[in-house]
């Protein structure tokens, strides 16, 4: 839903999800600093790839996620709750 420019939702994602490949956004922010670093490589940004399985997502410190260590935020939720699937799933 995003478009991409801010780079604040950069995760690592293991699982399936579309494209499969970066996306030209993700090509220019990535490679961006601060994300022109070893790490780019394993990273997506969430805004720009539809869930397509089952995931492991982490997201790593620092604002931008640009970081080594991973957040772990037990009170996470989606800002929406279940709307947000609901919203998605209309898209389809």
């Amino acid at each position: 839903r995003g478009l991409g420019p801010c780079g604040t939702c950069a995760v690592s994602i293991q699982g399936r999800v579309s494209p499969a490949e970066w996306t030209a956004m993700e090509r220019a922010r990535l490679n961006f600093p601060p994300y022109s670093n070893d790490n780019n490589s394993l990273l997506r940004l969430a805004c720009q790839v539809r869930v397509q399985g089952d995931l492991k997502v982490t997201k790593f410190d620092k604002f931008w996620g640009q970081g080594k260590e991973e957040t772990r935020d037990k009170k996470f939720t989606a800002p929406l709750g279940e709307l947000e699937y609901i919203l998605d799933r209309k898209r389809e």
